[in-house]
């Protein structure tokens, strides 16, 4: 991250930081900063990160909407001018053959939370993510995006996030797309 706000910077680009910690390498970076700080991580079951990844997630994408209109961008343009290009999705058509082709995201695209039982194991609770998702889908969303920066997985292993996918994809059943996380909050293998 050091590397990219510096090479920004010097290239003349205004940098908004947000972060959780007002003093922090990246608050000092930024010509605005919006602290996203938090007074309390986890919850009951203590499995932090949450609250500040999702409150950064918000002012993150408020920020987005709020830059996009000011600039009056359109989608192609958004997507131009986004360094990752998020904007666009794969999805696979079915013909003959799966092709595999690129397209612009539309809709509604919703993360998801990983429901968990509140058992000794703390299990995925599959009961309760699929009437997350039937409720989702019956009320218009155009996808759903599991184990995304709000889904819990980084207290996930390998194996947990394949089964949770493999259990999402049962539940959404070819009636909304899915884009699946494949975070990590490490280097190394998340195991």
């Amino acid at each position: 991250m050091k590397a990219t706000v510096t090479t920004l910077k010097n290239n003349g680009a205004k940098i908004i930081s947000v972060t959780g910690n007002g003093n922090s390498w990246l608050a000092q970076q930024g010509d605005a900063v919006l602290v996203a700080g938090v007074k309390q991580e986890g919850d009951s079951m203590n499995k932090p990160p949450r609250a500040s990844i999702i409150v950064e997630e918000l002012i993150l994408q408020s920020l987005s909407v709020l830059l996009q209109n000011e600039k009056q961008l359109t989608s192609n343009e958004y997507v131009k001018w986004h360094p990752g290009r998020i904007s666009r999705r794969v999805y696979f058509k079915e013909t003959e053959r799966r092709k595999l082709t690129m397209a612009m995201f539309e809709g509604v695209i919703t993360p998801i939370v990983t429901p968990f039982h509140r058992d000794k194991e703390q299990s995925i609770n599959l009961e309760a993510t699929k009437v997350l998702i039937d409720y989702l889908i019956e009320h218009g969303v155009d996808g759903i995006f599991p184990l995304g920066s709000n889904g819990e997985f980084h207290v996930l292993n390998d194996e947990e996030k394949i089964d949770f996918i493999k259990e999402v994809v049962k539940i959404v059943d070819h009636r909304v797309p899915i884009y699946s996380g494949a975070g990590a909050c490490s280097t190394k293998r998340n195991n």
